[in-house]
C-alpha cells in the first residue's frame, strides 16, 4: 500500500482511520503451485467527518431575528448543498464518481465555513440593561422634564 507518507506491506494491513489521505491498495495473489493472479488496485480515501460535523453543528437552527436578512438564508442553503453532496459521495460507485464527490464536498464546506464567519460577523449586538434610573418619585413613570439613566451592556462594541 503506498501514499504520500510512504509504503506499507503485509498480509493485514491496517490504515490508520484517523489519517486523512488518499491510499492505493494493491492485492497480489499466488497459489501453492505458483500461479499468480492478476492484481487488483484500489484507492482508499480517508476523510474527516467530525470536522464536516463539527462546521454543520454551528449553523444556528433559526434567526430569531439575530442576523439581517439574507445572511442566515445564505448559511441554510450551503447547509443544504452539503447535505446534497453528502447523499451523492453515499450514493457514488465509482472511484471517478467518489472523487469528483469529495471535491464537490471540499468545496462546499470551504464555502459553509465562509458564509458562517460572515453570518457571525453580521451578527446584530446584544444589549442588556444594567440598571435604570428615573428622578420620577414613581420608578414605572417618566415625565417630560424626568431625568433618566439607562445603564447597559452589549456583547460586541457599538459604533457612535
Amino acid at each position: 500500500m503506498t501514499s504520500n507518507k510512504g509504503t506499507i506491506s503485509g498480509n493485514n494491513l491496517i490504515i490508520p482511520a484517523n489519517s486523512k489521505d488518499t491510499y492505493v491498495v494493491t492485492y497480489n495473489a499466488e497459489d501453492n503451485a505458483g500461479n499468480k493472479a492478476d492484481s487488483l488496485t484500489m484507492t482508499i480515501t480517508i476523510i474527516d467527518n467530525q470536522e464536516l460535523f463539527d462546521l454543520i453543528n454551528r449553523v444556528p437552527d433559526s434567526n430569531n431575528g439575530e442576523y439581517p436578512d439574507g445572511y442566515f438564508e445564505d448559511v441554510t442553503n450551503k447547509k443544504d448543498v452539503i447535505d446534497d453532496k453528502l447523499d451523492v459521495l453515499e450514493n457514488a460507485e465509482t472511484e471517478e464518481d467518489i472523487n469528483k464527490a469529495i471535491e464537490d464536498l471540499n468545496k462546499a464546506k470551504d464555502e459553509l465555513s465562509n458564509a458562517l464567519d460572515d453570518l457571525n460577523s453580521h451578527k446584530r449586538p446584544v444589549i442588556t440593561v444594567k440598571s435604570f434610573e428615573s428622578s420620577n418619585t414613581d420608578k414605572a413613570w417618566a415625565n417630560i422634564k424626568d431625568k433618566l439613566t439607562l445603564k447597559f451592556e452589549t456583547n460586541k462594541p457599538l459604533g457612535s
